[in-house]
C-alpha cells in the first residue's frame, strides 16, 4: 500500500487544504507539536472527517516529528510513503504521480525532488488544470503575485555568497546581527555549508527535499533533533553515502516535468518571517534567523570527510500517467 503522512504542527487551515487535493483514505495525519490546544482541535478535526491520524510525543524540533513519521510507517503494513511538511501542498498532478511511483517495477528507496518550487501566497486554482500527463505544463511558473521562486538554485541561493565580508555586511545591515565578530562567525559557517553543497550536493542546487520512502529507505532514516534547522540536510547527506555504497537506490524527481510538492512560505515556519509583528519583534526575530548556521556547520565537519566526492545521483525516468486510466 502506499500513503501520504502529513506532518502537522500548528495550523488547522494548512491541514485542512491538503484535503483540497488528497484523498482521505491516502492521507495519514501526524499530529506532532507542543501547542496542546491546536493537537486537540487537529485530532478532532481528523477524527469528524474520518481521516487516520496519531498523536506523536513533541520536543518542538522538525526531527523529532519527522522521525515519528518514520516509526508510523515502518510500524504499519504500507510499502511506501510520501512525507509531507504540513505547511505544504501536493499538487493535483503529483497526488497520482507518486503513486504511479510507487507501481514502477523498482522504485526507488529514496525520491528527492530536484528544482523545487517556492511560493509565498497560497492559490489552491493555479494548478487545478494540471492533472495528469497530458495536462501537466514542463518548467511551469505560477504567477507573480504568488511570488514564485527557486530557492535551492545555486544560482539563486548564491547570489549574495560572493566572500566573507560581502555576506558580513549582509548580515548586520539587513538582519540586525549587533557585532563584527558575530557576522564574521556566521557568514563564515554559511560559506561551508555551501562549499559542503559544492563539493557533496547535486551540480546545480544546494538542496534536496526528500520526499518519497520505501520501508527500506525509511529503516536507514533518523532525522538529528539536536538540529533546530538543517536535520534534512544532514540526513540527505548519510543517505546520500548509502546511495553511493551501494546500500539503497536513491534517485532524484525532476519538479521541471510538474510540478508536485508546492514549498509553501505562507506562514511562520522555522525560516519563515512573520511580518505582521512591531518593528521591534521584526529585529528581534531576523536577529535570531541565523543561529542555526554554527549548529549545522558544526554537524556537517564531522561527517563531510566521508561523503562522495561530486557523485551525482541519477534521475528516475518521467512519470507518465493519465486521469482515465489510474
Amino acid at each position: 500500500m502506499f500513503k501520504y503522512y502529513v506532518l502537522v504542527s500548528g495550523s488547522l487551515n494548512c491541514l485542512s487544504r491538503h484535503f483540497f487535493t488528497l484523498k482521505r483514505s491516502d492521507v495519514v495525519v501526524v499530529i506532532n507539536t507542543l501547542d496542546k490546544e491546536f493537537e486537540e482541535r487537529a485530532y478532532n478535526w481528523c477524527t469528524k472527517h474520518d481521516i487516520e491520524c496519531y498523536i506523536t510525543k513533541s520536543d518542538g524540533t522538525a526531527a523529532t516529528g519527522k522521525n515519528s513519521v518514520i516509526d508510523l510507517f515502518l510500524e504499519s503494513d504500507n510499502e511506501y510513503m510520501v512525507q509531507v511538511d504540513g505547511d505544504d501542498i501536493i499538487t493535483k498532478y503529483g497526488r497520482n504521480l507518486y503513486r504511479t511511483i510507487a507501481q514502477f517495477d523498482n522504485p526507488p528507496d529514496i525520491l528527492c525532488l530536484s528544482n523545487q518550487l517556492s511560493l509565498a501566497k497560497y492559490d489552491g486554482e493555479e494548478f487545478d488544470d494540471q492533472v495528469d500527463s497530458t495536462l501537466v505544463k514542463k518548467s511551469y511558473m505560477p504567477s507573480k503575485r504568488l511570488g514564485p521562486c527557486l530557492p535551492h538554485n545555486k544560482d539563486f541561493d548564491f547570489t549574495f555568497i560572493k566572500d566573507h565580508m560581502s555576506l558580513s555586511r549582509t548580515m548586520k545591515e539587513s538582519w540586525y546581527v549587533e557585532t563584527d565578530d558575530e557576522a564574521r562567525k556566521l557568514s563564515a559557517a554559511r560559506i561551508e555549508i555551501d562549499l559542503v553543497a559544492q563539493r557533496h550536493g547535486q551540480a546545480k542546487e544546494t538542496f534536496n527535499r526528500i520526499v518519497f520512502y520505501s520501508r527500506k529507505g525509511a529503516s536507514f532514516t533518523l532525522y538529528d533533533n539536536t538540529l533546530h534547522i538543517g536535520e534534512d540536510t544532514v540526513q540527505y547527506y548519510k543517505l546520500k553515502k548509502l546511495a553511493y555504497d551501494g546500500l539503497i537506490d536513491m534517485k532524484l524527481y525532476d519538479e521541471n516535468w510538474g510540478r508536485t510538492y508546492l514549498y509553501m512560505e505562507d506562514t511562520e515556519g522555522v525560516v519563515s518571517m512573520d511580518l505582521n509583528v512591531s518593528k521591534e519583534e521584526l529585529k528581534e526575530k531576523k536577529r535570531n534567523h541565523w543561529n542555526w548556521l554554527v549548529p549545522l556547520r558544526d554537524e556537517l565537519n564531522k561527517i563531510k570527510d566521508n561523503l562522495p566526492i561530486n557523485f551525482q545521483l541519477e534521475y528516475i525516468d518521467e512519470p507518465y500517467y493519465e486521469v482515465n486510466k489510474e
